[in-house]
């Protein structure tokens, strides 16, 4: 049996605990995997632990909990599931009680960008921009947005085919979001590593038919790491001189994301998503 203390804000971790018949928990000696109060102590023999424990800074209460025990997700079998009450930045007083904290206010910047195309051939063109760095900040927020660096290929293989082909460099270390009053436990707002994207695709065009496939692979810069994909299918048809309608279908696939403390998987997820769009053109001449 599996089991959760009442949160409170005179304490500061929130704990799940593997319920045994006459365990002693360490209470009030101990709060969760902590010394508790001027009297607490560290971990004893005959203290039992918690399996799983995090701080007010990253959620609020351990809200209802269950053992999973079906048959349609064989990985989840004899897990603890539960909900945090919520998810965000709050601060608490042991007499006042808790409040969120909602920050408004206003930043300014500036960022630019250089660009040089050449024609090499008929059927060859190069394309190279650069972006500036550049910095917002106030009070509450600090954004520091990177330099990018791209280059861009687009070739005509034969009559109506061509070959677009576009690498960009991202210098995301070090650069992100930062909250003055918000620890990022996650690791997901500051960049860890520079990004590396590769994007190709053919478009093909035939009497009033245009179609086109598309790939791209982006490096991700946050503390888990590896790739995000994404997969386009598209085309258009010319309705008359100046009319023409455009359509575009993707797929996008993020990295998994996972977590570990003490050898336990904690967070595990990957996200994936597709749209559909669909538009009409009219070309002023």
């Amino acid at each position: 049996m599996y089991g959760r203390p009442v949160a409170s804000t005179f304490f500061k971790f929130l704990t799940v605990d593997l319920v045994i018949s006459g365990g002693n928990y360490g209470w009030n000696l101990r709060e969760g995997r902590h010394a508790f109060g001027p009297g607490g102590t560290g971990p004893r023999e005959d203290f039992i632990e918690p399996i799983w424990e995090y701080d007010h800074q990253i959620g609020k209460s351990i809200t209802g909990g269950r053992v999973y025990r079906g048959s349609k997700q064989p990985k989840l079998t004899g897990k603890y599931l539960y909900a945090d009450y919520g998810f965000d930045q709050i601060q608490c007083r042991p007499i006042a009680g808790c409040e969120e904290i909602n920050l408004e206010g206003e930043n300014h910047g500036w960022s630019g960008n250089l660009s040089a195309t050449w024609q090499i051939s008929e059927k060859v063109a190069v394309a190279l921009s650069q972006q500036l760095p550049s910095d917002f900040d106030d009070e509450n927020l600090q954004v520091a947005l990177p330099s990018i660096t791209r280059l861009y290929l687009s070739a005509r293989m034969m009559e109506g085919l061509h070959w677009h082909f576009n690498y960009s460099y991202s210098q995301w270390k070090n650069k992100g979001y930062s909250f003055v009053d918000y620890q990022d436990n996650l690791g997901l707002l500051i960049g860890v590593t520079n990004s590396n994207r590769y994007a190709t695709g053919l478009d093909y065009e035939f009497n009033k038919w245009r179609v086109g496939v598309g790939f791209s692979a982006d490096q991700a810069i946050d503390s888990f790491g590896g790739s995000d994909y994404r997969y386009r299918v598209g085309g258009g048809y010319q309705l008359a001189e100046r009319w023409a309608v455009d359509f575009t279908y993707m797929y996008e696939q993020y990295v998994e994301k996972s977590a570990d403390i003490s050898g336990t998987t904690v967070v595990k997820v990957q996200n994936q998503g597709s749209s559909f769009s669909l538009g009409l053109r009219y070309l002023f001449k």
